[in-house]
C-alpha cells in the first residue's frame, strides 16, 4: 500500500499530522509536534495568568496566554527558535483531517511577523485558533523566510491530540484569574502612620494583594522602593526615620516570601520633597513610599 493510500485510511490524528500532511505538501518545509508521553502541552495555571505551550519539533513554540486583568484578553505567540529574518505575513489556517469527507480547510487570518520578534495575534484570531484545536482540527501557520529556508513555504502544525481536556482546564483557569493585572499594581504608593515606622492599614492591604497576585512567582519579582518623609524636625532625625521605615518594610516583604536580594529600598529622608511643606495636606503628600515592581531580568513571560 502506498503512503498516500495509507493516509486516507488512518484514523488517528497523530498519524494524519505526521504522515498525511508531509505526503500532500512535498514542496513545503513542515514542522509538527509528535505525540509524546505526558501530553503535548506545557501548562502554567495560577490566578495571575494562564499559559499553554506546545513545542513544535525542530521549529520553536506556539503559546496561548491570558493574563489577569479586567478584560482577560487571549493572546497567541509564535516563537520560532530561528527568529524571523524579515517582516513577513503568516497565514493562519484550520486544517481538517483528510479522512473526513466534505470538510474544507478554513483560512482564519493573515497576521504579521516582524524581524527578530515573535508572531502575535489576540482576541478573535487567537480564540478561533484555540477553538480549532478544541474541535480536533490541526492549526497551521504558513510563511516564507528566504534566509533559513531558501524561500520555500514553511508550514508549522500544532497537534490537537488530547486538547479537549487542556481546553477545559484553560477555561477554568481563566475563570479564576484576578480581575486586576500586573499593570494595575506595578506602580503603587504606600505610607506609614504619620511619622512612625508603622505601616498603614492601606499599605498592609496592598502588600497582601501583591503577595497573593505573585503567590507562585515570588522568586521572579524585584522591588524598587523609595521612602520619603516631610521636613518637619531635624534633617538627621528624618533620615533616621526613613532608615527605620526601610527596615520595617523590607522585613514585611521578606516575611511574605519575597527574595531579600530582590528587595531594593532607598531611604531618602526629607530630600526631594514632592510639594511645598507648608500645610498638613502637603506634608502627608511628602511622607510617601513609592514602589515599582518588576520581573527579574531574563524572566520568560
Amino acid at each position: 500500500m502506498s503512503l498516500l493510500n495509507f493516509c486516507k485510511n488512518v484514523t488517528k490524528i497523530a498519524a494524519l499530522v505526521s504522515l498525511c500532511t508531509v505526503a500532500s505538501n512535498a514542496n513545503a518545509v513542515i514542522f509538527v509536534t509528535k505525540d509524546k508521553i505526558g501530553g503535548l502541552w506545557e501548562k502554567v495555571y495560577n490566578r495571575n495568568k494562564c499559559v499553554i505551550t506546545q513545542k513544535v519539533s525542530d521549529w520553536g513554540k506556539v503559546k496561548f496566554v491570558t493574563e489577569a486583568s479586567k478584560e482577560k484578553i487571549l493572546k497567541m505567540y509564535l516563537k520560532p527558535t530561528l527568529e524571523f529574518s524579515k517582516n513577513l505575513e503568516i497565514s493562519v489556517r484550520e486544517e481538517s483531517p483528510s479522512w473526513i469527507a466534505g470538510v474544507k480547510d478554513v483560512d482564519i487570518a493573515a497576521i504579521k511577523g516582524y524581524r527578530m520578534f515573535d508572531g502575535y495575534a489576540d482576541k478573535e484570531v487567537a480564540w478561533y485558533s484555540l477553538n480549532s484545536l478544541q474541535k480536533g482540527k490541526a492549526l497551521s501557520f504558513l510563511y516564507h523566510d528566504s534566509m533559513y529556508y531558501n524561500n520555500d513555504e514553511v508550514k508549522v502544525l500544532v497537534n490537537p491530540i488530547g486538547f479537549k481536556k487542556v481546553y477545559s482546564e484553560y477555561q477554568n483557569c481563566m475563570n479564576n484569574l484576578f480581575d486586576f493585572g500586573f499593570d494595575d499594581i506595578k506602580y503603587i504608593s504606600l505610607d506609614f502612620v504619620n511619622k512612625t515606622n508603622e505601616l498603614s492599614s492601606y499599605s498592609l492591604e496592598m502588600i497582601n494583594k501583591i503577595t497573593e497576585f505573585f503567590e507562585n512567582e515570588k522568586h521572579l519579582i524585584e522591588f524598587h522602593i523609595q521612602i520619603h518623609t516631610d521636613s518637619i524636625g531635624q534633617e538627621g532625625e528624618n533620615k533616621e526615620l526613613t532608615d527605620k521605615q526601610r527596615n520595617v518594610l523590607k522585613k514585611v516583604l521578606m516575611d511574605k516570601g519575597f527574595v531579600p536580594r530582590n528587595i531594593n529600598i532607598k531611604s531618602v529622608g526629607e530630600e526631594h520633597l514632592a510639594v511645598h511643606d507648608n500645610s498638613d495636606i502637603n506634608r502627608r503628600v511628602n511622607r510617601r513610599v513609592l514602589m515599582e515592581i518588576k520581573y527579574v531580568d531574563g524572566t520568560d513571560l
